[in-house]
């Protein structure tokens, strides 16, 4: 039913004719019942209310305006992970009046770029984005705009930059190895990815290399001799080369273990 007919009596055999015309007789008799009537005034109720409660919504949780941050200058260094970067832009959108366009703006980056580095995941998914170090700069200009205190990492990075502890590829803090990258190691090295004290991504070859160490001394000639603990080596083997190799020259000079 499109109600563009050329005579008023068109289309009286239409099913929709016969129901319309009984929904308005319907309508009459049901008064100020009537289904037209209800829904209308359930929508304006609503309608007010849910103005009211945005009204009361926006004056209750105003955001504070974006910090001017074009007067302030850092050191130039990176100290965050992308994740960490986009976990402080975040919040600074959910504390402050302003949205990802502003942010990039601030960086002095293009839009497109800064969003897709906001979209990016892992803790280091975006690194090769040029937005990076503009938007970890940003997130130290806001820091320093607000005067919030450095963190136990960010002073501790401080220090390993101060003493000469960098990243070999960068020049800058160390940040931890990305799970995802290639690393050049020996043919047959044990590796495992686990935390330091600063909660960065590190590589622990220690605890496979003992026990391929454990495994090998064994495998010698006086296995009942040899014992292995976690931190280092209480008996060694003379036809243990392995064993000699890993402890070094030191070991050469040691007598050997009575039978």
């Amino acid at each position: 039913m499109h109600g563009k007919y050329k005579d008023p009596w068109s289309a009286t055999q239409n099913g929709t004719y016969f129901a319309a015309a009984y929904f308005f007789y319907r309508e009459r008799k049901l008064g100020k019942h009537a289904l037209g009537k209800t829904r209308a005034h359930k929508a304006s109720a609503s309608g007010a209310g849910a103005a009211a409660a945005d009204t009361a919504a926006s004056t209750s949780t105003k955001k504070l305006p974006l910090p001017d941050t074009a007067g302030v200058s850092t050191d130039g260094m990176t100290y965050l992970t992308p994740a960490e970067v986009r976990k402080e832009l975040r919040a600074a959108l959910q504390k402050y009046d302003a949205s990802v366009a502003t942010l990039a703006r601030a960086a002095s980056m293009p839009y497109q770029s800064f969003n897709n580095f906001m979209k990016a995941s892992g803790d280091f998914g975006g690194r090769d984005n040029q937005c990076y170090h503009p938007a970890a700069d940003l997130v130290e200009r806001l820091r320093l705009a607000t005067g919030k205190a450095k963190s136990k990492k960010r002073k501790a990075l401080e220090a390993e930059v101060d003493a000469g502890i960098v990243d070999s590829r960068s020049g800058g803090p160390k940040l931890g190895l990305d799970p995802h990258g290639k690393y050049w190691m020996p043919v047959g090295a044990p590796f495992r990815m686990t935390k330091d004290s600063l909660g960065r991504n590190a590589s622990s070859p220690e605890r496979g290399v003992r026990r391929e160490r454990r495994r090998e001394t064994l495998a010698c000639g006086r296995p009942g001799r040899t014992r292995h603990r976690e931190s280092r080596l209480t008996h060694v083997c003379t036809p243990c080369v392995y064993c000699l190799r890993a402890m070094g020259s030191a070991l050469l000079d040691a007598p050997p273990l009575s039978s």
